[in-house]
């Protein structure tokens, strides 16, 4: 039987957040040139990942990027990660994640997401508040 995790990123401040999650357009490829699957169109390809989160979004394909506008207490689904029982999220196609708030920008690299990220209960569900 095959599971799916999701990570999920949760405003909780009193006002909009702009988040912006840029994917490892080499990293996608390469994922696809393991299984001889064909590549798709990079729109084609943020449109999906688009899609996942259940919200308005904005598709960049020359940063190869999905952008949200979160109000306080939204929530946006990014990333679905299929296997099995025990599985773990796989960060490997998200490049940084942007956050935009004021004048802050707080850019979060590949390597910091697995920290970053919470399991919080046993739906699979891995959450980061913005706090």
């Amino acid at each position: 039987m095959d599971y799916n995790c999701t990570n999920e990123i949760i405003n909780t401040k009193n006002k909009s957040v702009k988040l912006e999650i840029q994917y490892d357009k080499n990293q996608i490829d390469s994922i696809k040139g393991r299984f001889n699957s064909t590549s798709e169109s990079k729109f084609s390809f943020l449109n999906k990942q688009g899609n996942i989160s259940g919200k308005k979004f904005q598709i960049d394909t020359n940063r190869f990027s999905v952008t949200y506008i979160l109000l306080k207490d939204d929530t946006v689904a990014i990333n679905k990660t299929v296997g099995g029982r025990l599985i773990e999220p796989d960060y490997s196609q998200i490049k940084n994640i942007t956050i935009h708030l004021d004048s802050i920008k707080l850019i979060i690299t590949n390597n910091q997401l697995p920290k970053l990220f919470k399991k919080v209960d046993i739906n699979l569900v891995w959450i980061y508040k913005i706090e």
